[in-house]
């Protein structure tokens, strides 16, 4: 048990480690978002769009995530990207 318990325990970590890796991929790609939007004097926010992304993805997410986690999650994500823009 205890061997099933640290094997799910190293994949975990695996996982983390790769959401970590794709966000930080995600922001650099905000980044470059954001400096088009500046180039063309575009705002920042795009309330249509974010509320677009979060609906396709709950609709993607299955029964193991709620839509008010994934609501969460992304709200955070996208709040991040956009202050990473404006600091551009």
């Amino acid at each position: 048990m205890n061997n099933d318990l640290a094997t799910l325990r190293k994949k975990i970590d695996h996982i983390d480690a790769e959401i970590l890796a794709l966000l930080q991929e995600r922001m650099q790609h905000s980044i470059r978002v954001g400096n088009i939007k500046k180039e063309n004097e575009l705002l920042v926010f795009d309330e249509v769009r974010e509320k677009e992304l979060i609906q396709k993805l709950q609709k993607k997410a299955g029964k193991n995530l709620s839509p008010e986690l994934i609501e969460a999650v992304w709200s955070t994500i996208m709040a991040e990207s956009r202050h990473l823009q404006e600091a551009r």
